[in-house]
């Protein structure tokens, strides 16, 4: 543990390293710019770059029940129809390149997130990347969760055809960032050029458990991935795995407490049924394992997408399950026409409610025994509140007004099933199954 923690000074120390460094080299290559005239080409070889990218969102779906949440760091809305933070987000990202073999990266992004998200939540990239060979690049820092095709433009909306990345493969990840090493060799095979990636690192994020609960600082640590992708257009191609420890436990000590104290033999068998939600809703030192493989094609008129992924783990109260969703599009001039079909389900089934007050009444009186059963309802509602379990029809559209500017429209049609309702804010508990259409009108733009 003392090893981990020093490991994680250092890698935050190595950060704010690379923040300053960033800032310097922003300094330095503004004031080429605007000071004291331009940089003499046949001097330097250094190329200092500043992107920009944004949506500007709107989400609309009728439902008494549920609310639309793109993923689960953002926070419980139970605001009325349409909402616009969902999807509407805006980024920097600076790239630095004073040699043809070293470069600084950094990458901030302005999106919703779970109240309690620190200024430092908001870089997703702040990294330093040296290409010891031109086919062998080594990066230090923060840098993207690199275990999908979308990995680094999932908050870039002009870089896919989509309203956003389909949100039973991806929103159910809160971390976007990574803060560790890679090294990634590149070779070629035929057409093909093929790249394989080696990971390791650590990482904190914020997130809501459920309306009127404490967020939970979620710690990752022990990340390990690896990658091999390929190339050959119009094809495409990836395989990961990533494999991560759980570092800090759900925000519910109390319910905790309380199952402990309800696992006296003197209450029988609630005793045992105790012990077990004690037990499968606790994730504390959890190691998870995620495997996904992902395919696209792209060659005009036709585009086309799919991934899919597992995920395993110990702890039942752990977003584990399969995700898969395919999608095919058809241009006609600067318009995109594309369907999607995904699904998400647990590879755990639903927690049963226990019936605790019935049996106990007797025993400790009335009101000591809805104690208990509120204990023994709050922590099937803990477990039941990571599972996903839905799926998904959507059609849509892109037009290219322009070449920075993407107007998109999209509807989706949600199947989500009862007690796999944890990429929703719920307004309203144990109504069972839900249909919900979602209307998304987005504009994504690039400068």
């Amino acid at each position: 543990m003392a090893a981990s923690a020093a490991n994680l000074r250092f890698l935050r120390a190595l950060i704010r390293v690379v923040f300053c460094v960033l800032a310097l080299a922003s300094s330095w290559a503004f004031g080429q710019a605007s000071g004291v005239g331009p940089v003499d080409a046949d001097k330097s070889t250094s190329t200092f770059l500043v992107h920009g990218f944004g949506t500007l969102g709107a989400v609309s779906n009728r439902s008494d029940v549920l609310n639309f949440r793109r993923d689960m760091g953002q926070p419980f809305d139970l605001g009325s129809q349409p909402r616009y933070t969902p999807d509407t987000r805006v980024g920097l990202q600076l790239n630095y390149q004073p040699t043809p073999s070293l470069e600084l990266v950094g990458q901030w992004v302005l999106r919703s997130a779970a109240e309690g998200a620190k200024p430092i939540d908001r870089v997703e990239w702040a990294f330093v990347g040296y290409r010891l060979t031109p086919d062998l690049r080594v990066r230090l820092g923060r840098t993207g969760v690199d275990v999908f095709l979308m990995a680094d433009v999932r908050n870039v909306g002009y870089a896919y055809p989509w309203v956003r990345p389909n949100t039973e493969f991806y929103g159910w990840v809160p971390v976007f960032s990574v803060d560790g090493v890679d090294i990634e060799q590149r070779f070629n095979l035929g057409d093909w050029t093929w790249r394989a990636k080696l990971a390791a690192g650590s990482t904190n994020s914020v997130f809501p458990t459920a309306p009127g609960w404490p967020n939970y600082d979620l710690q990752v640590r022990d990340a390990y991935t690896f990658v091999l992708s390929a190339d050959a257009p119009p094809w495409s191609a990836k395989l990961s795995y990533l494999t991560f420890r759980i570092a800090t436990e759900y925000p519910a000590s109390d319910l905790h407490t309380g199952l402990q104290a309800l696992q006296n033999p003197m209450f029988g068998p609630v005793a045992q049924e105790a012990a077990e939600l004690d037990m499968n809703s606790r994730v504390l030192g959890a190691k998870s394992r995620y495997w996904a493989l992902g395919l696209a094609y792209d060659q005009s008129p036709w585009w086309a997408q799919a991934e899919f992924a597992y995920v395993s783990s110990p702890a039942v109260a752990m977003v584990q399950g399969r995700r898969a969703y395919a999608s095919v599009g058809y241009r006609i001039g600067p318009v995109l026409l594309h369907v999607t079909k995904s699904k998400a389900d647990s590879s755990t089934g639903a927690q049963a409610n226990p019936n605790w007050f019935a049996p106990m009444a007797p025993v400790v009186g009335p009101v000591v025994a809805a104690q208990m059963q509120a204990v023994g309802s709050g922590a099937a509602a803990l477990i039941n509140g990571t599972r996903i379990d839905q799926s998904t029809f959507a059609v849509g559209l892109r037009w290219d007004v322009s070449e920075n500017f993407a107007l998109k429209a999209q509807v989706d049609d949600v199947l989500v099933r009862a007690n796999g309702q944890s990429l929703w804010t719920v307004k309203q508990d144990g109504l069972g199954d839900q249909r919900v259409k979602i209307w998304t009108l987005t504009l994504d733009f690039v400068f």
